[in-house]
């Protein structure tokens, strides 16, 4: 008996494994496929990740112009930002990370010793005139990271999510401060309010108002804690609409999200129905519209 029991274990171990490979390569080429992502506004537009294209919108959602990264020479992975002259700021990395990154994100594990960078892998500011190293003092981000330009001093805030840290630095790329690890906890977009520097705080369920003095930096000052369900309690994009917060809370996968509108107090106001929604990867709010990873829903 005890050899079949063993042998029945082995075997659901197997299929467990098995099945893990299968969706993490599964959600591998999912997001591989070419469609639209992240969402930035600048200068009156909202630019738009489209795999390896930005797109630039206006605020009828018509297109304005197209941008291959390939023709910079990048392979862009993860955020992007745009300084107040127009300068891109990409991440470049050449290789695919593998499976086994795959699966540490996909198990939102900390990164307590992130690898340094590799040759040729790193930040870029790019314009016409081409791409230059930015943020020499970074590690390599080998999984999510968010960004955020300070619209008054161009100071970029970085989350590194799977290091449970945040970074500061000036325009040219110097590091300014960086926060411990012990106060976030997969932190994903970042937000400013007003002057107020804020981010969802995702394995801590909350979003969170942060320092952004360089002496005291990613102290959390404020917390905002919800749950919409015991299923969805994970946030990781939102937008400010100047009244309220829209918030996308996803289920333990990050996927499935529902998305909700809450006042200071965490009370839901409104949510946005399924068909509505799809299953969104970002979210901003433009020309008076919350904009959804492609999809638009009115105020």
């Amino acid at each position: 008996m005890k050899g079949k029991s063993l042998l029945a274990a082995c075997l659901i171990a197997t299929l467990a494994a098995l099945s893990v490979g299968l969706y993490l390569l599964a959600n591998d080429a999912r997001l591989q496929a070419d469609r639209y992502g992240l969402l930035r506004e600048h200068d009156g537009q909202l630019l738009v990740q489209f795999g390896q294209h930005l797109v630039w919108l206006d605020r009828e959602g018509r297109e304005q112009r197209i941008l291959d990264l390939g023709e910079l020479g990048i392979r862009a992975e993860g955020d992007f930002a745009v300084l107040a002259n127009g300068d891109l700021l990409l991440y470049h990395r050449p290789g695919e990370p593998g499976l086994a990154h795959g699966l540490t994100s996909w198990l939102r594990l900390q990164d307590r010793h992130p690898r340094p960078l590799q040759a040729g892998e790193g930040f870029r500011r790019c314009n016409a005139d081409g791409c230059q190293p930015f943020g020499r003092d970074l590690p390599a981000f080998d999984g999510a990271f968010h960004l955020l330009v300070e619209p008054d001093t161009q100071q970029l805030h970085v989350a590194h999510t799977r290091e449970f840290r945040l970074y500061l630095l000036d325009e040219h790329g110097e590091l300014l401060a960086r926060s411990g690890t012990d106060e976030l906890r997969f932190p994903n977009q970042l937000v400013m309010r007003g002057d107020q520097l804020w981010l969802a705080d995702t394995n801590h369920h909350r979003l969170a108002r942060v320092s952004g003095d360089p002496q005291d930096y990613g102290r959390v000052e404020e917390s905002l804690n919800f749950r919409v369900s015991q299923q969805h309690r994970w946030p990781h994009q939102f937008a400010w609409d100047g009244q309220a917060w829209w918030v996308n809370a996803g289920d333990r996968n990050l996927a499935n999200g529902r998305v909700v509108r809450l006042d200071d107090e965490g009370r839901v106001l409104a949510e946005l129905s399924a068909p509505e929604l799809g299953d969104p990867l970002a979210m901003a709010w433009f020309a008076d519209s919350l904009w959804l990873g492609g999809h638009r829903a009115g105020s």
